[in-house]
């Protein structure tokens, strides 16, 4: 299925069959309605399979870890190293969960626990500050993300259930039902 079927098919559902008026708006709601789709949770890894990433080496040499260089949409989690024995579990966090865990011993990290939370494009770890089995500059993590749906690289021709999208046709059917529903409520008002 290729962006320019995608798009042919919203517009042709508000009435412009020619693509003439709405291409551009249906590709705008097509895109967020994917992104909406992925931060929801509604997909399933083989639904976005291009986009599903794991960086392996995951190393706080820093605390914060700077991780702009990642064309990040999401992390689905984050785990030790499955090559070597760890003696430790990580947890990926909200920052709300912090706020409690400042103020409640029996929330705060154990020897054997790394907590880890997102703030913007800084990664934070907290872990037990004496005597923790998680040494951050030596334990890489692994992290497995949602690289970020990059819009500037699709053409007419880009077929979105092939390379280097690989998504499903189920996946492009609920992200077009969004997208019509969305620019029919735009144009309609």
């Amino acid at each position: 299925m290729t962006l320019l079927q995608i798009l042919t098919d919203i517009c042709s559902r508000v009435g412009d069959v020619y693509l003439d008026r709405y291409k551009a708006r249906a590709q705008d709601h097509f895109l967020r309605a994917l992104v909406s789709m992925i931060k929801e949770g509604n997909y399933t890894d083989n639904d976005i399979k291009g986009y599903v990433k794991l960086k392996t080496d995951l190393t706080f040499t820093t605390n914060p870890l700077d991780i702009s260089a990642l064309k990040l949409l999401k992390i689905d989690g984050i785990m030790p190293n499955p090559q070597v024995p760890n003696n430790f579990t990580v947890y990926f966090k909200d920052f709300n969960d912090f706020t409690l865990m400042s103020q409640v011993d029996e929330l705060q990290p154990l020897a054997t626990e790394v907590f880890i939370y997102q703030v913007g494009i800084n990664l934070y770890a907290v872990y037990k500050a004496t005597g923790s089995n998680f040494v951050p500059a030596t334990k890489p993590l692994y992290m497995k993300y949602i690289e970020d749906i990059d819009p500037t690289t699709w053409v007419d021709a880009s077929i979105m259930t092939g390379t280097p999208f690989w998504m499903t046709r189920s996946f492009i059917r609920s992200g077009i039902n969004i997208a019509t529903a969305t620019l029919l409520e735009e144009v309609n008002t």
